[in-house]
């Protein structure tokens, strides 16, 4: 193993940076435990002389925790 891959172990380890989440797949249904880093920017939109400001959600996932996980195109 090398160091970058104990770092992101590490890193997805730690309760304070990454919390459990569960996938299921979109496919055969299947449910996996995982887990993620979430962020939540706030993403602002303008529309002529107003800006609204939405909340987002977003969750980092490392790929080598799913089950096959397909290509986006």
């Amino acid at each position: 193993m090398n160091v970058f891959a104990t770092a992101m172990d590490r890193i997805y380890a730690n309760p304070s940076m990454a919390v459990a989440a569960l996938w299921i797949s979109a496919t055969t249904s299947e449910e996996t435990s995982i887990r993620v880093i979430r962020r939540a920017p706030d993403h602002i939109t303008e529309f002529g002389a107003a800006r609204f400001v939405s909340d987002t959600m977003m969750v980092d996932v490392r790929v080598a925790d799913l089950p096959g996980p397909a290509q986006t195109i």
